[in-house]
């Protein structure tokens, strides 16, 4: 299921990170050339190191590949103690872009799938990333919550979306179906609930009219949702390398 994570997290210490940067770069060699980007990744964020720690990686990152620097968050490991002075910084380092599932903006759908977490903190850690500069690269996932909460989600998700100070150009929001193993909690909750009709993920952004979906539907709530002056899906293909702290 996202957004859970064992709690015995441990970082990488510098030496270690700076052997594993020289290992991929010796592994892809001059593969590299294919890669646009970069993203620093888990366990469960590399935005929740120690922030001296995390500003000399991206140094390392920025200084061996020389390419745009991004990460990734979601609901469940908000960097609760980063400012937005943390955030500027990290950009002044190399960071470009955060990607953040938030999968729902329902507390409801949250809640029954057995996590705590107040989907309101989103919107802060959002906004947050926005003052200081950042991209951010939002993701939902289409069907969260089965039949019996499938509208909540979709209303409750725009409801968040909304209060997000997104924009064009480097921001984006992705649309994304859901995969859940048969065993898992998720698995057991959508069999209470109902299954939604899957969906076809994608990337949403910025400019243009929304393809015209069945109007009582989710894809068309979904997109409404995405932004609420409209806007265009594709599907997403940047070739990116992946690096964990």
């Amino acid at each position: 299921m996202p957004g859970v994570f064992s709690s015995e997290v441990r970082y990488r210490t510098l030496d270690e990170f700076r052997a594993h940067v020289e290992k991929v770069k010796g592994f892809f060699g001059p593969g590299l050339s294919a890669r646009s980007s970069v993203l620093l990744g888990d366990p469960p964020s590399a935005l929740n190191a120690e922030q001296k720690v995390l500003l000399s990686a991206l140094d390392t990152v920025r200084e061996t590949f020389n390419l745009p620097i991004y990460s990734f968050i979601d609901l469940f490991t908000i960097p609760k103690s980063k400012s937005v002075m943390h955030y500027q910084d990290m950009k002044r380092h190399g960071l470009e872009k955060v990607y953040f599932l938030l999968e729902t903006g329902s507390n409801r759908v949250v809640k029954a799938f057995r996590n705590l977490t107040n989907v309101t903190d989103a919107i802060n850690i959002v906004n947050n990333l926005k003052t200081a500069g950042l991209n951010v690269g939002l993701i939902v996932l289409a069907g969260t919550g089965g039949k019996t909460l499938s509208r909540e989600h979709v209303e409750a998700t725009a409801g968040i979306v909304g209060q997000m100070q997104l924009g064009e150009g480097g921001d984006s929001l992705f649309i994304c179906p859901v995969r859940e193993d048969e065993d898992s909690i998720y698995a057991g909750e959508m069999d209470k609930r109902g299954p939604c009709e899957d969906e076809p993920g994608g990337e949403v952004q910025g400019g243009g009219r929304a393809p015209e979906e069945d109007k009582g539907g989710v894809r068309e709530h979904k997109r409404q949702a995405a932004l609420s002056q409209g806007g265009k899906v594709r599907p997403a293909g940047e070739r990116i390398l992946v690096l964990t702290l």
